[in-house]
């Protein structure tokens, strides 16, 4: 019931049922694990993110041929899941199938020559949309799959804010820039000096005194001199880190 995966030497198990998945997926993790004891989840987890990646970019590529349709589900005969998921889903499909070959009792079974009509028909008949229907359990695999990466991600690096305390007048200027504040619209209307008069009314600061000592001189024709002389400058990369750390 496995596909070999382009990117490894190992199998990853196909399933066309995202219950059946959600049942097995980690014991097939620990199955896999006994000859590739080196293999963490995340690994595991990005090897069945590829397998379903490449089966579904397989049927886009297809895309309405059916020749290679028929070549590709002929391919997964052997695949034991996607015998039951033929089953689950076209059960009368295939006893109308059955019967149309003239099969009866034990003849009833997918041998490879029946199993190749049963395909045939299956995707001869539009309605069934056999593969669209693969190609969605593929995509919500595939989704399942990276929400569980997201869960183990988010709880070996848990976003905290690393900044204790409150932020100085200087770095709250840093911060303002970093959101964007200056480049709005109705600031990038105004004078300079109306900026800073803004700006002091927000961190109750005197304009003179501080402000000007201290805002980001963004417009300055000397970079040293910026970087030097403004202490909200030299805050920027610590802002950045915080504001991003938020999001």
């Amino acid at each position: 019931m496995a596909a070999e995966n382009n990117c490894s030497n190992m199998e990853i198990p196909i399933y066309f049922n995202i219950e059946y998945f959600k049942k097995d997926y980690l014991k097939d993790f620990k199955e896999i694990r006994k000859s590739n004891p080196d293999l963490n989840l995340i690994e595991y987890y990005n090897l069945i993110r590829k397998t379903y990646f490449n089966l579904h970019a397989d049927l886009s590529r297809i895309d309405m041929n059916e020749e290679l349709l028929i070549e590709l589900l002929c391919g997964l005969y052997k695949n034991g899941e996607f015998i039951r998921f033929l089953y689950d889903e076209y059960f009368d499909d295939i006893n109308y199938i059955f019967d149309n070959l003239g099969l009866t009792g034990r003849k009833r079974h997918l041998s490879y020559e029946i199993f190749v009509e049963v395909i045939k028909e299956l995707v001869a008949n539009e309605i069934n949309n056999i593969d669209g229907k693969i190609a969605f359990i593929s995509a919500e695999i595939q989704e399942f799959i990276l929400n569980e990466v997201y869960k183990i991600e988010f709880q070996i690096n848990p976003k905290k804010n690393t900044y204790k305390g409150k932020l100085s007048n200087p770095k709250k200027l840093a911060f303002l820039q970093v959101i964007g504040f200056f480049d709005l619209p109705i600031m990038q209307n105004l004078s300079e000096d109306k900026q800073n008069e803004i700006v002091s009314l927000l961190l109750d600061a005197d304009k003179k005194e501080f402000v000007y000592k201290n805002r980001l001189n963004l417009n300055s024709i000397d970079p040293t001199y910026q970087t030097d002389k403004y202490t909200a400058y030299q805050h920027i990369g610590e802002m950045e880190k915080i504001l991003n750390e938020m999001q």
